[in-house]
């Protein structure tokens, strides 16, 4: 019975990796329609089907034959079913745990010299939980639910090609705003008033900034109190993409920032110039043109999503600061998130992470389309640049 159990546990491991690793590639695509919702629905389906219409199905059987796995009783199951748990097994017995276990094993990289978060319980502050009306405002009023509980992060990283007179640059890094009702606009103002109290030399915002047609309104009066001492700058993200793009950027435009989609642009900073690329593929394209970028001066990309670290290293870019993932949102104990809509699945969910040359900062960002949060704060990053020439 122990080893029937194994058996059911490791298909019902790798059933659930399966289907979460396809929710999560079609959601780092381009693509949406009604075709990407059901392929979504179809394995979130799966994933909680699969295990019990086995267990209703073939349950019995296996838990009265005591030497089931010995007498290949498991070789009595239709083909398909039969073929189907093969894979699931070999995902649940070596990939999830082999995964796993490199996920416990990651180190945060030797360029990341400090890293101190304060926890701001805005809920607390404003003495209610800022709700207001949302689609999926009702999430908001789970237990345990961390939407109102921001990390304001502080990250110290050394890099070797910023300039000497840039030593001690600062950026603050808010992403995924996703204006949509739920938090409401207060939560928002207080979080970017405690921003405004410790300016930084430059603010960047890595897209999904809206999330609803009815909240343009609140992009001027949130955005304009963000202001970078030598630069404010933005990019799109997939949330925006399905809106309104040109209504969004003349918003953040008035509000003080430079858009940055699918271009670059040099920066004076402290009497040295800086590239800052934006890229908002594979929502907005096309990705930017680097051919007649100067090839010395320190490179910033903002990327709404870190799958495109590899187009980052191929262009020599010393620092990307992207977004999108949200961390998973929901984390969970040992095993960390399961829906990452990333084509790189959970390998950069949230963090900092270095692919030579290119230092990679991914936010969890500050909301979503689901007001839900478990082991999974959203935050706010300031970001002290250190040189190391």
């Amino acid at each position: 019975m122990l080893g029937s159990l194994i058996l059911f546990l490791g298909a019902t491991a790798g059933n659930t990796a399966l289907g979460a690793w396809i929710i999560n590639q079609i959601y780092g695509t381009r693509f949406r329609g009604w075709w990407v919702t059901l392929i979504r629905v179809t394995c979130q389906a799966l994933i909680v089907v699969f295990p019990l219409a086995f267990a209703v199905g073939f349950g019995p059987a296996i838990w009265r034959e005591s030497d089931w796995i010995m007498s290949a009783g498991w070789l009595k199951l239709p083909p398909a079913l039969l073929a189907y748990l093969m894979v699931c097994w070999g995902l649940g017995f070596v990939v999830v745990p082999a995964v796993t276990l490199q996920r416990w094993l990651r180190r945060a990289p030797v360029q990341l010299l400090d890293n101190h978060t304060t926890t701001l319980r805005v809920g607390e502050v404003l003495g209610r939980k800022p709700l207001g009306p949302s689609k999926h405002g009702w999430l908001a009023r789970l237990p345990r639910n961390q939407i109102w509980d921001v990390d304001f992060v502080e990250l110290t990283l050394a890099l070797s090609r910023l300039p000497r007179e840039l030593d001690g640059l600062s950026i603050w890094h808010i992403s995924d705003t996703h204006l949509c009702g739920c938090p409401d606009y207060a939560f928002y103002e207080h979080v970017f008033d405690r921003c405004a109290e410790q300016p930084a030399d430059i603010v960047v915002v890595t897209g999904d900034i809206l999330d609803s047609d009815r909240h343009y309104h609140w992009i001027v009066p949130l955005f304009s109190k963000l202001q970078g001492r030598f630069a404010s700058l933005g990019i799109l993200g997939n949330h925006d993409a399905w809106l309104e793009v040109p209504e969004i950027v003349s918003r953040m435009q008035r509000s003080g920032f430079t858009m940055l989609g699918g271009r670059w642009l040099e920066i004076p900073v402290r009497g040295r110039q800086i590239v800052v690329i934006g890229n908002e593929m594979p929502w907005l394209r096309p990705a930017p043109d680097l051919s007649n970028c100067p090839p010395h001066p320190f490179r910033l990309c903002l990327s709404h999503s870190p799958d495109t670290i590899g187009w980052a290293r191929n262009h020599g870019v010393d620092l990307v600061l992207a977004g999108h993932n949200h961390g998973g949102q929901v984390r969970f104990p040992l095993i960390g998130p399961l829906l990452v809509p990333s084509r790189l699945s959970r390998r950069y969910d949230c963090g900092t992470f270095f692919e030579p040359p290119t230092l990679l900062h991914v936010s969890r960002g500050l909301a979503g389309t689901y007001p839900l949060r478990w082991n999974c704060r959203p935050e706010v990053t300031r970001l002290v640049l250190r040189s190391q020439t």
